[in-house]
Formats: C-alpha cells, structure tokens, sequence
C-alpha cells in the first residue's frame, strides 16, 4: 500500500503531496511560458478568446510565422498545462472530498478534454480550415467554464483538508 518498507502512512502521504506541489509547480510555470511566446511573437492566443469577431480579427492579423508558433506554443504549452491542472485539481478533490470523488473528478477531467478539443480546433483553424469559429467559441465558453468549476471544487476540497487537518491538531 505504501512505498516505505515499514509500511507507514508516512511516505503514502509525502508522496500524495509532493505529487499535488509538482502539479501545482507545473501550472504556474507553464501558465507563466505563455507570456514570453506570445509578448516576443507580439500576438495573442486564440485560447484566450470567446467573441467570434476577436478570433477572427486575431486569426486575420497573425502572419504565417504567427500562426506556426501559435500552433507548435498549443501543443508544447497547452497540452501540459491542463494535465498539470487536470493532476492538481484531481489529486485535490481525491484528498479532500474522497466521498464525492468518484463524480467530482469528471468535472476537471471534462475541462481537460475540453481544453485538448480547443487546441485541435484552433490548430485547424491556424492551418487554414474555415467555418470552426463558431465551434472553438463554443468549446472556449465550456473550457472556461468547466476549469472555474473544477477550481471552485478544488478550493471546496482543500478547505476540507485544512480543515481536517485543523481539527486533527485540536484532538491531539
């Protein structure tokens, strides 16, 4: 059950966080490496918008180089950057809403495959393909949505663990 030799409780529980702190590292430093693609390629990430007529202006404004990074930045950015998220908010709601984890943790696991929808979409998109803005701002709106859900049930399930955590202290 446990990785230590003993069997204790202890390495379990140092692994679960060190997991949870990788995953939370891995979200501010990939979210942060989007900033000096976009501010030195100087054009902003289709990721980042919703109103059809603001993706079609973007797409319309970037040059060829643009769209190229914009392409390879969604798939060397942009696909771990939900996984780490996905890891972060999961192992949250595992550890501190274990009774409802069972349905909660659909709700990052949609807002990762709504995020990987999003990049295959504007990939078509940034390749040419017409008539998907409709489609990237839908998935955009559900992107957005699901992630606010999922950090909403994340932050629940970490109040849950400090509060656990608190009341441990006070019994013993």
């Amino acid at each position: 059950m446990t990785n230590a030799p003993d069997g204790s409780k202890a390495t379990l529980l140092r692994t679960r966080a060190l997991y949870l702190i990788i995953c939370a590292l891995g979200v501010l430093l990939v979210g942060y490496a989007f900033l000096p693609v976009a501010a030195h390629w100087e054009f902003v990430f289709l990721d980042t918008l919703i109103a059809p007529e603001e993706v079609r202006a973007a797409l319309a404004a970037m040059t060829p180089g643009q769209k190229e990074v914009h392409i390879w930045a969604s798939w060397l950015l942009d696909l771990p950057y939900p996984l780490f998220y996905w890891g972060l908010f999961g192992g949250l709601i595992v550890r501190g809403l274990p009774s409802k984890a069972r349905i909660l943790i659909w709700v990052p696991r949609a807002a990762f495959a709504s995020d990987i929808l999003e990049n295959i979409i504007q990939t078509f998109m940034l390749l040419g393909t017409d008539g998907l803005v409709g489609i990237k701002t839908a998935v955009t709106l559900l992107k957005f949505g699901l992630y606010a859900l999922a950090a909403l049930i994340a932050l629940t399930a970490l109040i849950a663990l400090v509060w656990r955590g608190v009341r441990a202290q006070g019994q013993g």
